[in-house]
């Protein structure tokens, strides 16, 4: 006995060409001609596998993860936008059903790739799971990890990353709505020029963005812009749900992640009106040792401390935790302490392990820091002046080093560095390297204008010559009503 067969036996006698032939048209299926009278013949006839389209979706999801990820990592606007491009197409293409898209967002954890989370979580505007994934898919995965100190945030301000937020939002994610307002927000400020219609613009995307987030009181980084709105309002000082140190420290408390337990012991430390009993040592080192090992809570616990060899002890320990950030604070503690050779080696060791912050502090403890440039200054730069071309090149070497690892701090550092070289009372000693330092301004400018940098662009306007180029090239200016391209470019 043949017993039980999963394909298809087809049982092929002695027949005429002429029958076999016509079996083929009607089973459209190509088969072996009989070339002789003899015994019948078991043929196998194998059906195609159906596709997966399941798999196939994760599979183009999860290159897509590496995709944006990689150009996150390169700081390429070019490459978010491609990516937009190819995933806009996922979602449209009619093989990929809502069932398919469900079951894949079902099961994330097979194609969801590091440094993104494995929690897609649906924001209550988010009608279905094309717009969960995609507004998970370009919220920036590191954000929380680049917020969390005063010497990586401004990267937000990069093209990508404003870019990503402006794609996430437009699926809807809360988060990215109130970050990439946050962000706008803040480059707006660098302009001169903001009008009432741009902070009307402002405090509506707040005050929408916020009262999404709390319809999401299971998201532990909702509980954490919640209480800090409530703690210290929205950029500029914008109190959306009013001022309640209460309330925010509830938040914070139910937030239950690292993050928003430091924050909880950072309004009992700044309101001590309001909370009596200042936190603690103990509670910051268990936050920072023995309960969650968070890196930042080393930090807050050596300002604490007034003993110099326990202050430096908890930095070390933060960076033993890889948060590099601590590595600047050790340059600045023995920078005040007037050991500039240390400060030097604790700045490059911060640049070399992604804070480039720390190589613009290289380049300003070599080259100088001078005030900023303005319109009819009087102040002199004799020091500068007589400074040696070997300390000139050096700082400018450390603030390129940091605009070539995608810091655009670090291009308007170096821009804003060539320039003070240009003022008369600079340049009396330097003459001779007067085109020089014009071509590095201009390149630095340059440069810092493809990623975004405001700076960088109103800097750019003291080269009349070369300003509309920049704009024609790059796009419009990152400051001022710069929320309104990124409204028509993504938002529409």
């Amino acid at each position: 006995m043949l017993g039980p067969i999963i394909s298809t036996l087809i049982l092929v006698c002695c027949l005429s060409p002429l029958t076999v032939k016509a079996m083929e048209l009607q089973e459209g299926r190509k088969r072996s001609m009989p070339t002789s009278n003899g015994p019948c013949k078991l043929i196998k006839i194998t059906s195609p596998e159906p596709t997966d389209f399941t798999e196939e979706l994760g599979s183009r999801l999860s290159h897509l993860c590496l995709s944006i990820h990689k150009a996150y990592k390169d700081a390429s606007e070019k490459g978010i936008e491609q990516a937009y491009s190819t995933f806009t197409k996922l979602t449209t293409n009619h093989k990929y059903t809502p069932d398919h898209w469900h079951q894949v967002r079902e099961e994330s954890n097979k194609w969801v790739q590091p440094p993104f989370s494995l929690t897609l979580y649906q924001w209550p505007c988010q009608a279905n799971d094309q717009e969960v994934i995609g507004g998970h898919l370009f919220y920036p995965p590191d954000l929380n990890k680049l917020l969390d100190s005063y010497y990586t945030k401004h990267l937000l301000q990069r093209n990508d990353f404003v870019a990503g937020l402006a794609i996430a939002t437009k699926y809807h994610n809360s988060l990215a709505t109130y970050y990439l307002t946050s962000t706008l927000d803040e480059m707006s400020l660098e302009s001169t020029e903001k009008r009432k219609e741009d902070s009307d613009y402002f405090r509506s995307r707040y005050k929408h963005a916020l009262e999404e987030l709390e319809q999401c009181q299971d998201h532990p980084d909702a509980y954490y812009v919640l209480g800090e709105n409530y703690a210290y309002g929205c950029k500029g000082g914008i109190f959306i749900l009013g001022f309640n140190t209460f309330k925010a420290y509830e938040l914070f408390e139910k937030g239950q992640t690292p993050r928003n337990k430091l924050a909880a012991l950072q309004v009992r430390h700044r309101y001590i009106v309001d909370f009596p009993i200042p936190p603690t040592l103990e509670e910051y080192l268990t936050l920072a040792t023995k309960e969650e090992g968070y890196g930042l809570a080393y930090i807050k616990a050596a300002d604490l401390v007034k003993d110099e060899e326990r202050k430096l002890s908890y930095l070390q320990d933060a960076v033993k935790l890889a948060y590099y950030p601590a590595l600047i604070e050790k340059g600045i503690y023995f920078e005040q302490k007037g050991c500039l050779k240390e400060a030097m080696e604790y700045y490059e060791e911060a640049g070399r392990n992604g804070v480039t912050y720390g190589y613009i502090q290289c380049g300003e403890l070599v080259g100088g820091r001078f005030p900023p440039l303005t319109l009819g200054s009087k102040i002199k730069y004799d020091e500068l002046a007589a400074l040696p071309e070997e300390k000139v090149n050096q700082a400018r070497g450390y603030f390129e080093a940091a605009g070539k690892a995608n810091d655009p701090e670090g291009w308007a550092y170096l821009a804003k560095y060539c320039m003070t070289l240009l003022v008369p009372d600079a340049l009396k000693g330097h003459k001779e390297h007067e085109q020089e330092f014009r071509a590095q301004a201009l390149m630095a400018i340059e440069q810092g204008v493809k990623l975004g940098s405001p700076d960088c662009f109103m800097m750019a306007r003291g080269f009349p010559e070369q300003y509309n180029a920049l704009i024609k090239a790059y796009g419009p200016a990152t400051y001022g009503s710069y929320y309104k391209h990124i409204e028509k470019t993504f938002l529409k």
